[in-house]
């Protein structure tokens, strides 16, 4: 009786042990979904510790950089570095409206 009742300890044990583990991993993935999404897709900086305002402020700087950076070197398309599509027809307004729905 007293080593069944030790083996079904040991059986719950392991359970709880397994149960946790799978509450690591759970956590885990969301924390990499929140590190993805606070990540400027541009430059790839850490935005977590700044306000929404502020990450957008960022990305559009880092969009003006990319987008004066292909305008320097003479390249005739522009695209979205996001979609990667052709944007070369929009206006600048267009553009950074274009970009500012991808990152949405």
């Amino acid at each position: 009786k007293v080593k069944k009742q030790k083996e079904k300890e040991e059986k719950d044990k392991e359970k709880e042990k397994k149960e946790k583990e799978k509450e690591k991993d759970k956590t885990a993935d969301i924390d990499n979904s929140k590190n993805e999404k606070d990540l400027c897709f541009v430059c790839k900086e850490d935005l977590s510790k700044i306000s929404y305002l502020a990450k957008e402020t960022h990305m559009n700087t880092c969009l003006d950089k990319v987008s004066s950076v292909s305008e320097n070197t003479g390249s005739s398309n522009i695209e979205c570095s996001i979609c990667l599509k052709d944007i070369t027809h929009l206006s600048e307004m267009r553009r950074q409206k274009h970009m500012n729905e991808c990152c949405e």
